[in-house]
């Protein structure tokens, strides 16, 4: 009896052993470079470090079955993946998650991640049809710290025609992304409430308004939502709502005419970049007069029809009250740079 008790004690612990198996190497990457080594790790129930899963002939994850967590980040690149079937399991990622590059997948079917704390960029899928496995994801940086600079990037996936499975996503991080997706029409599937620092919309060229965009909230102690708005065929910014900017970017919107939706929020700077927007002539969204009074930066160019800074060769813009009736930036030259700089710095941070 003692020895059959005996083998079962043994035996129960070596199943323990088994159940949490550790992989990996603490503060270094693990790159898995072939099915077959992705074999090697089949009873690993998490992973220290980092992981890359970068091979052209990896197709299948199921050897992955068991993995619940990885201590940094993961990435998923150049395989032969259609879906990421045999990640049921994971259930969070203690710094970044990519996935991109992987020309066969359509969807993400199979994740059923929870929790990422550094940040989420999916990215360079030629044929993403689907990101509605996200359904599972709640948080993005859970604590709102600011080591994690990054949050949830989706760009450059000509096939995603839907933004459905984000909708159960309670913090988003420090930035928000979306840009490069043609066939995204609108913004059904977010979550109800957006709460971040900063947030680019850039070459949605489908995408008719803003109705049904959840309203953006800036992260406590900061200064604002840093917002950018460019490439975008909206005709109006109507159904956005920011109740306080940081910095604020509106360019090379080839559609868009009016800014008065930014009536209601509050601009704290410390710049002001509206540039390239040809039909917009009118600024009566935006109250400027603090922000330069506080020595902000503000660059206004270029917009309602016109070639060339300083000129206008539409109807002269009305509305903007910190600027002269041209309503044209009397900026030097030095700080227009330095506000052109900012802006690609907010459109490709998240990069």
């Amino acid at each position: 009896m003692d020895t059959l008790l005996l083998r079962l004690v043994v035996l129960l612990g070596c199943l323990g052993w088994a159940h949490s198996l550790s992989c990996g190497s603490a503060g270094n990457w693990t790159i898995i470079s072939s099915q077959s080594a992705l074999a090697q790790y089949a009873n690993c129930t998490q992973f220290l470090g980092s992981v890359s899963i970068n091979g052209s002939d990896v197709s299948d994850l199921s050897p992955l079955h068991s993995l619940t967590s990885v201590q940094l980040a993961v990435e998923i690149t150049n395989t032969k993946l259609f879906n990421l079937q045999g990640l049921s399991s994971l259930q969070s990622i203690g710094d970044k998650f990519f996935i991109h590059s992987n020309p066969s997948m359509a969807a993400l079917d199979g994740l059923a991640v929870q929790v990422v704390t550094g940040g989420i960029f999916i990215y360079d899928l030629p044929v993403l049809k689907s990101i509605s496995s996200l359904k599972f994801l709640n948080y993005i940086n859970p604590n709102g710290s600011a080591q994690y600079p990054f949050g949830l990037s989706i760009y450059r996936n000509p096939a995603l025609s839907s933004l459905d499975g984000l909708q159960n996503l309670k913090t988003i991080g420090n930035s928000f992304f979306l840009g490069d997706l043609p066939l995204i029409s609108d913004f059904t599937g977010l979550p109800a409430n957006i709460t971040t620092v900063n947030f680019t919309l850039s070459s949605l060229s489908t995408v008719a308004s803003f109705k049904a965009f959840p309203p953006l909230a800036a992260v406590p102690g900061t200064s604002g939502v840093a917002v950018t708005i460019s490439s975008m065929s909206v005709s109006t910014l109507d159904g956005l709502v920011v109740p306080t900017i940081s910095n604020l970017t509106i360019s090379s919107n080839s559609q868009l005419t009016s800014i008065a939706a930014l009536k209601s929020s509050t601009l704290n700077g410390p710049a002001v970049t509206i540039t390239q927007n040809n039909y917009l002539c009118d600024y009566s969204g935006i109250n400027t007069t603090a922000l330069a009074i506080r020595g902000g930066i503000i660059n206004i160019a270029n917009n309602c029809g016109s070639s060339t800074v300083g000129s206008v060769l539409g109807p002269t813009p009305t509305g903007l009250l910190s600027l002269p009736s041209s309503g044209r930036s009397t900026v030097p030259g030095f700080f227009v740079a330095l506000v052109a700089s900012l802006t690609v710095y907010f459109a490709t941070a998240h990069l």
